[in-house]
């Protein structure tokens, strides 16, 4: 029985960078949990096994795992380097197509979609802010050619961040909020079994609980 819950799981894919035991990587929106991605990740893995570091390459060429999954194109509007699409919407007012200047219209196109704006390259760096949203991370060793998993965990004290906003040129909001780190959950060698991703849930579920309980005193607010 699967284990955790599906909901909102915001992480990152990520690859591993010559510089100690850093990493940068990209967005995952949504369904960042190992018992709903850890398979897609493993096999995408597994069928690039002969060009991995081609595979790196293209991953970081991108801002969110998602554009990655459509080789950079916008599946709506065919615009490639946009970002990912975002507030998708099925229908369109009919002004812009020459009817009322009030009513709406079906859109089965999806026309009438924005795009996020430019992500901020993720990077372990800035775990202490970046753990409130990346709840996992995937970071792939092209030299070890092996797959550590990380869970966001809080630790103690509190950082200042400025949290991006969804709407290009409005600047986001400071946030004073608990720091964070990112917990290991294993190294998984490539040419090894495909690990246990209920186990890595359920584990991760644990340790965020064991931290979350432990610095709850540490509150978020806005600045």
């Amino acid at each position: 029985m699967l284990v955790g819950q599906p909901t909102r799981k915001r992480g990152a894919v990520a690859i591993k960078t010559d510089f100690g035991d850093t990493w940068i990587g990209v967005y995952i929106n949504d369904g960042s949990n190992p018992f709903i991605f850890g398979s897609q990740i493993w096999s995408m893995l597994q069928e690039n096994w002969q060009g991995l570091e081609r595979w790196a390459k293209s991953l970081l060429e991108c801002g969110y795992w998602e554009e990655f999954l459509n080789d950079g194109i916008c599946p709506y509007c065919g615009k490639y380097g946009v970002g990912q699409p975002h507030l998708i919407s099925g229908n369109v007012l009919n002004k812009y197509r020459g009817y009322g200047p009030d009513s709406m219209a079906p859109d089965p196109n999806c026309s009438g979609h924005t795009h996020l704006p430019a992500m901020p390259t993720l990077s372990s760096v800035n775990e202490e802010r970046d753990g409130l949203w990346i709840e996992w991370a995937y970071v792939l060793d092209v030299k070890t050619y092996s797959l550590e998993i990380f869970r966001a965990v809080r630790a103690g004290g509190t950082v200042i961040v400025t949290q991006p906003s969804l709407i290009v040129n409005l600047p986001g909001l400071k946030r004073k909020q608990p720091k964070y780190r990112y917990f290991p959950m294993g190294i998984f060698n490539l040419m090894g079994d495909e690990p246990d991703w209920n186990e890595i849930e359920r584990k991760g579920l644990n340790v965020s609980k064991y931290y979350h309980n432990k610095f709850q005193r540490c509150k978020k607010t806005i600045l």
